[in-house]
């Protein structure tokens, strides 16, 4: 057949009076070409039979990088849960569900970088301690419930850059059931390689997360401290100061932090 007069991009359709076969230009010969228009003009992608040939005018990308070469003879083929393909025009879209999206996390009380404050009323001791039926006997912090702000010391390596997400959370408990507390976090990002000083002076933000005493003594609560998610853009080293909050405070008693996290979307 003829090539058609008012081709759409992605038309296809085989030449048998090509001039030479591949040529894709309808000349009053023998040749057959199977052809495909790609919005500006008849490119060959066969020669019109069973056994195929160069596809002259087709290149894979990832992510927008050139893969292999162009015209390289290649099958596309999805499989697999959470793999979809869609072709629009002479473009194919391969989308892999959940890629590039995984959520970071980071237990902040697991490492040898945490230290208490001096006032002798933060502490680690075994959860047995403060609790009544003495099963599970791990370690917790311990904030005492002083007349000052009680402060716990830490950092944590931060591998890549946030995009979105940032968010301290603390699970802890007590056995006060009334009253209510606010806890506070100071933090710094320190990005770079030979470029900047570990020995900071401040924090490049302070945030806060109130929270009210359990209904009953040692009820799981949790409570979410969210910084700006821009001061994590960068990957590096977040040195970071965790608070109970003396002026806000009117929890009568102890209370045991179990877990203190950060997380974020890369």
């Amino acid at each position: 057949t003829s090539l058609p007069g008012s081709p759409s991009a992605g038309d296809t359709v085989i030449v048998t009076d090509d001039s030479a076969t591949g040529a894709c230009d309808s000349a009053a010969g023998s040749a057959t070409s199977l052809c495909q228009y790609n919005g500006s003009g008849w490119v060959a992608i066969g020669d019109g039979t069973a056994a195929g040939g160069t596809q002259t005018g087709i290149q894979f990308k990832d992510e927008g990088t050139n893969q292999g070469s162009s015209g390289a003879t290649t099958i596309v083929d999805c499989v697999g849960a959470g793999i979809t393909c869609s072709n629009s025009g002479t473009t194919l879209t391969m989308t892999v569900a959940g890629g590039g999206s995984s959520a970071f996390y980071r237990d902040m009380l697991n490492g040898s970088s945490l230290n208490p404050d001096t006032s002798g009323n933060v502490f680690l001791e075994p959860y047995a301690n403060k609790a009544t039926n003495d099963f599970f006997k791990q370690n917790v912090w311990v904030f005492n419930n002083p007349s000052a702000d009680e402060k716990l010391y830490g950092s944590f390596e931060l591998p890549a850059a946030c995009s979105s997400g940032s968010a301290f959370k603390a699970v802890w408990t007590s056995t006060a059931t009334s009253g209510t507390l606010q806890y506070s976090l100071a933090y710094r990002v320190i990005t770079g390689d030979d470029t900047n000083s570990l020995d900071q002076s401040s924090a490049v933000e302070t945030v806060t997360g109130n929270d009210t005493a359990p209904g009953a003594a040692n009820r799981r609560m949790e409570v979410t401290i969210t910084p700006t998610n821009s001061n994590f853009a960068t990957a590096g080293t977040v040195q970071w100061i965790f608070t109970r909050v003396d002026t806000s405070d009117t929890v009568a008693a102890a209370i045991t932090l179990h877990s203190l996290r950060f997380t974020c979307t890369p």
